[in-house]
């Protein structure tokens, strides 16, 4: 599979399989419910003290990789302890930490929903401006495309604008600090790791329908983590709805 069809690729094996049950497509679709006041309970302290704990002890001393069972760990005690909208809110504050060494210099902020949305521009023109948005983000490499001036890529992107509204925020939270977050570190991670996840199985033709279930589970879940880092909902029940149509 050509790599420009990466991200209609990605949203259709995010529930690509609409073999998800009706509870967890309402509970991925709606993110989590974030509220202003945080007077945590006993529970949640907890929950949040878990992941601080186990997030300092691994970026102690200005350490900047995490290994597989620590990246486990990280994801699984963040999930515990998102289950409610102050919780979630406090394990987002908490991860917002610096991480010593990490200075970088600030890049640009992105819109690459305004892009997509720009109805006078041909598929090409988006498909230039977003893949520039991705490589000054880092996203992808200085001279890699994803885009191009493929329409399907560009159809399935401006039905995705939620999405890519949430994305804009991440993005641009992480270029315009002049440092990594323990945040931004956990959330590069997954990122990369779904990535790698879902070229590889594109470009598997033996690829089972098991396969593609499990992915999407895991993305699932690395994605609410990423919700969670960056307070953002990137509204998988759009996506849902784009993956139905691209089946």
């Amino acid at each position: 599979m050509k790599k420009n069809f990466i991200f209609v690729l990605t949203i259709a094996v995010l529930l690509i399989c609409v073999a998800c049950s009706q509870d967890q497509i309402e509970k991925m679709g709606k993110g989590f419910t974030r509220v202003g006041n945080i007077n945590l309970g006993y529970g949640d302290r907890v929950a949040v003290g878990n992941v601080t704990s186990v997030v300092d002890e691994v970026f102690k001393d200005g350490n900047t990789d995490i290994s597989a069972d620590e990246l486990d760990e990280i994801r699984n005690l963040i999930v515990e302890a998102s289950q409610s909208g102050a919780s979630a809110e406090a394990v987002q504050k908490a991860l917002a930490k610096k991480v010593e060494g990490t200075e970088k210099p600030a890049k640009e902020a992105t819109n690459i929903a305004a892009a997509v949305a720009d109805a006078t521009a041909s598929a090409a023109e988006i498909g230039s401006l977003v893949d520039s948005f991705l490589q000054k983000s880092g996203v992808i490499g200085p001279s890699e495309t994803l885009v191009g001036d493929n329409q399907d890529v560009v159809d399935a992107l401006k039905q995705a604008v939620p999405t890519l509204v949430a994305l804009d925020k991440v993005l641009t939270e992480r270029n315009t600090k002049t440092y990594q977050s323990q945040g931004d570190i956990i959330a590069t991670t997954l990122i990369t790791n779904i990535v790698k996840d879902v070229v590889e199985l594109a470009e598997d033709p033996s690829a089972s329908s098991e396969q593609i279930e499990e992915l999407v589970k895991v993305v699932q879940t690395d994605v609410s983590v990423i919700e969670t880092i960056y307070g953002v909902d990137f509204d998988l029940a759009n996506l849902i709805s784009i993956a139905g149509k691209l089946k």
